[in-house]
C-alpha cells in the first residue's frame, strides 16, 4: 500500500476528523472486555499519568475503566483537538461521568513529572507514534499522520530506555509501557508482561 503524501494541512485535517469521542470514531468505544490495558494497571491504581497522549484512545479507555487520567500533549494542535473532543464529551450527559475523570495538559510530561511534589501512582508510556530508535514497519494511516505532523519536534525523538528510567525514578507504584511484539527487548526486564496478539504491556515497578 502506497504511503500518503502528507502536508501539514492534510495531516491536520485528517487528525482533526478522527479525534472525536461523541459521534466519532469507534476506536474510542471499543468493548472493554477486550482491553488488556486495564489488566496492566490493575486494581491497586486509581490515578494514571498518560505521558504521551497522541490520539487519546488509551487515555479514554482508561477513563472508561474507572481510572483518573492526566494526559500530556506537547503539540498545540493535537492538544486543541483532544480538548475539543473532551469538551464535547463533557457536554453529553451519557459521557460526562467518564470525561470528568480526564484532564489534559499542554506541555512536556517529563518536565511536569520532575516538578511534581506528589508523584503519580502510575505512568503510562506509549511510544508507538513517536520517533523511537527502533522504528516499526509502515504504520497505520493515523500513525503516519502523527509522525508527519510531529517530525520537527525534537521532544518526540527520544530514547524509550531513558524515559522509562525517568518515570521509574518518580512514580509511586508502576510504569506501564506499550510495546510491539516484533520490537527488540529493552535492557531492563519488565516485572510483568500482559501479552496480546500484536501488542504487549510491559509493567515495571520502581
Amino acid at each position: 500500500m502506497m504511503q500518503p503524501r502528507w502536508t501539514d494541512e492534510s495531516a491536520q485535517e485528517y487528525l482533526r476528523g478522527i479525534i472525536r469521542i461523541v459521534n466519532g470514531q469507534s476506536r474510542y468505544q471499543r468493548p472493554l472486555a477486550r482491553e488488556l490495558i486495564g489488566k496492566a494497571f490493575g486494581r491497586g491504581v486509581t490515578e494514571i499519568w498518560d505521558m504521551t497522549c497522541g490520539l487519546g484512545v488509551d487515555a479514554w479507555t482508561l477513563c472508561r475503566l474507572g481510572y483518573r487520567v492526566r494526559s500530556f500533549e506537547r503539540n498545540p494542535f493535537l492538544f486543541d483537538c483532544l480538548l475539543k473532543a473532551k469538551q464535547e464529551a463533557d457536554n453529553d450527559p451519557s459521557w460526562r461521568p467518564i470525561s470528568a475523570r480526564w484532564t489534559i495538559t499542554l506541555g512536556d510530561s517529563f518536565f511536569y513529572l520532575a516538578q511534581e511534589t506528589t508523584p503519580p501512582e502510575a505512568c503510562y508510556l506509549d511510544p508507538m507514534f513517536v520517533f523511537t530508535k527502533n522504528p516499526t514497519a509502515l504504520p497505520k494511516k493515523e500513525m503516519q499522520a502523527l509522525r508527519f505532523l510531529l517530525r520537527h519536534d525534537e521532544g518526540n525523538h527520544f530514547s524509550v530506555e531513558e524515559k522509562l528510567s525517568q518515570a521509574l525514578d518518580r512514580v509511586q507504584k508502576r510504569v506501564v509501557l506499550k510495546w510491539h511484539r516484533h520490537l527488540p527487548g529493552l535492557k531492563r526486564s519488565p516485572n510483568q508482561i500482559i501479552d496480546g496478539n500484536r501488542i504487549m504491556f510491559l509493567i515495571f515497578f520502581p
